[in-house]
């Protein structure tokens, strides 16, 4: 089985990485998914190992304020990604 890890930063990457994926379900139906993404992947049945809104900053002083959170979940994908094991890492 083949497997694709979908990496999302933000709403609209959600969205246009659903649009792909959609497309890749409908050819391909042996394909295994894991992500960091939103509803819209999520919609698909693709499951996200947090939620989207927990790694989405805007602005310089959010990140800064949010600095340790934000490098906690960088080595968490990382880790997941490395256990998942995939064939495709598909970044948005």
């Amino acid at each position: 089985m083949n497997k694709i890890f979908i990496l999302t930063g933000e709403p609209s990457g959600d969205k246009l990485a659903s649009t792909v994926i959609s497309k890749l379900q409908k050819d391909y139906s042996n394909i295994e998914y894991l992500s960091v993404g939103g509803s819209n992947l999520q919609n698909l049945g693709i499951k996200s190992i947090f939620e989207l809104k927990e790694i989405t900053y805007l602005g310089f002083t959010s990140v800064l304020l949010n600095i340790f959170k934000i490098k906690k979940k960088i080595n968490q994908t990382v880790d997941e990604i490395l256990k998942f094991n995939p064939d495709i890492l598909f970044s948005v």
